[in-house]
């Protein structure tokens, strides 16, 4: 026997599982999140140098996410090779065999085993049917096989590795692509330790980790999983969609809504209307102040601009610039100090300044001075994704986070000021159309 060649059955022990791969009709692409390096296509699990451990710093070594529907079907081809020798088998059809039993890995249990199948003289599975694993519920954890090889026909067999992904099983088909890594697991890993069946258990789910404030990136990779997903930590940010979050880390309010309503959608919610909403002041010019803004005594100015009364005036520090056409989206009254902190910042005269007030997304202190904000209204509820606040009505949420409006002043073409005024009355926020 040449060096290095293995006939027969004589080294069975050596044969280990080189890749699996799952597919068909109902498998779900989950890809990196945009600004990432993309997920490689082919096998989902891949360990080239057969000793069981997927290595990050083996090159093109991987163990991808799997996700598929609950109560669909599922494919899974596997090759196999040797650890330490090239193995040329040359025996009749149906000798050699392999199968794989399935570990109780996830928040539910599942039912993927690969059933006893004949392969060839390459050691190649064939695209093997395993029928309903996943049924009932979402779930989450880890898709977990066995694999045994037998080289007698089925008389004995050997453990010959384990192939470990990350498995995703949503409600349904999605509803929007691409199925970015970090939605999918927003939405199903919390769903999936609950075994919610129903739309309704996805949203709460979804939703109370919203409510932590805490949300972080997910990824194949360590690097890059686990990142902070901030709002308003940079208080130029326009990252103002799911993508460019993603890809920065920081986002609008505007980002923030459709990353809720994304990790929705992903999850195969499509019979509850989800409806974003994009709010604004009902005075002409005006901006929203966030609390919290304090507004102490009567003000010392009476302004009255489109039957609105302005209390109060903050100079700006440079009354030359105008912030509603140079800001840029930021302000000529804010800037980052010297300890790069962001803050708001003004001329000689101060009668409103704000507080640290509502906290956002990982941030303590967001920016809070807009010209509109989103929301995702749900089944009649009010969903603030920014802040992770939810409301039965407009008015309570207009109540609860808005202290006050702000225009700016034009004293001159080269003078200008802030002028403020309490939110009292209750009605100045409206509805804009939506643009989500």
């Amino acid at each position: 026997m040449p060096p290095g060649t293995g006939k027969g059955t004589d080294i069975v022990g050596d044969v280990r599982v080189e890749s699996v791969t799952w597919s068909g009709a109902d498998l779900i692409t989950v890809e990196a999140d945009p600004g990432r390096p993309s997920y490689p296509t082919g096998p989902q699990w891949l360990d080239l140098n057969k000793n069981g451990i997927i290595e990050e710093d083996v090159t093109g070594e991987r163990a991808l996410p799997v996700a598929y529907p609950r109560d669909t079907d599922a494919y899974v081809s596997a090759t196999f090779t040797s650890k330490t020798t090239h193995i040329e088998y040359d025996l009749p059809p149906g000798i050699l065999m392999v199968k794989a039993r399935n570990l109780l890995s996830a928040a539910q249990p599942y039912f993927n085993s690969v059933p006893t199948t004949i392969v060839d003289n390459t050691l190649s599975l064939p695209q093997t049917k395993i029928v309903n694993p996943f049924p009932g519920s979402v779930n989450f954890g880890t898709l977990e096989l066995v694999w045994e090889f037998s080289n007698n026909g089925g008389q004995s067999w050997t453990d010959v590795g384990t192939s470990k992904n990350e498995l995703y099983v949503t409600l349904a088909a999605p509803v929007t692509a691409p199925v970015y890594h970090t939605p999918i697991f927003l939405s199903i890993a919390a769903s999936a330790v609950v075994a919610a069946a129903i739309e309704s258990i996805v949203i709460r789910e979804a939703w109370y980790q919203l409510q932590t404030k805490l949300i972080k990136t997910k990824n194949m990779t360590q690097y890059f999983s686990g990142r902070r997903l901030t709002y308003y930590e940079q208080w130029d940010t326009t990252s103002d969609n799911v993508g460019p979050l993603l890809a920065s880390r920081d986002g609008k309010c505007g980002a923030f809504a459709e990353l809720f309503i994304n990790a929705l959608k992903v999850a195969g919610v499509e019979f509850t209307p989800i409806e974003p909403f994009q709010v604004a002041s009902d005075g002409n010019f005006e901006n929203m102040l966030i609390n919290s803004w304090p507004f102490v005594g009567v003000g010392a100015v009476n302004i009255i601009l489109n039957f609105r009364i302005y209390n109060y005036s903050n100079t700006l520090s440079n009354p030359a610039i105008n912030p509603d056409t140079t800001d840029g989206g930021v302000g000529s009254f804010t800037r980052k100090n010297q300890d790069g902190e962001w803050e708001y910042y003004w001329g000689a005269n101060v009668e409103v300044d704000e507080l640290i007030g509502l906290p956002g997304q990982n941030t303590e202190n967001p920016k809070s001075h807009f010209s509109d904000h989103w929301l995702v209204k749900i089944s009649g509820k009010y969903y603030d994704p920014s802040y992770g606040s939810k409301f039965d009505s407009l008015l309570d949420w207009e109540n609860a986070s808005v202290g006050g409006f702000s225009r700016t002043f034009h004293h001159n073409p080269f003078n200008h000021s802030i002028i403020l005024r309490k939110n009292t009355e209750g009605l100045d926020v409206k509805t804009l159309p939506a643009g989500m």
